[in-house]
């Protein structure tokens, strides 16, 4: 996942999340790590997601665009 965030935060770090996906009752509250960091802008790989936090991430991304 890509983030914009409003403080710069070092590679490898952990970070919880909590975003709201269409179709979800409720937000989900994950863990990442930060891959990618350079100035406010960060990339973030998901830990240890559940199956079904899985499947609501991917029924999210497959409903968007193309880039």
């Amino acid at each position: 996942m890509g983030a914009v965030l409003t403080a710069e935060v070092a590679k490898d770090e952990v970070l919880s999340l909590e975003f709201s996906l269409p179709g979800l009752p409720a937000p989900l509250v994950i863990r990442a790590i930060v891959r990618f960091s350079k100035g406010l802008l960060h990339g973030l790989e998901f830990l240890g997601l559940s199956t079904e936090q899985q499947a609501a991430i991917d029924e999210c991304c497959a409903t968007l665009p193309p880039i």
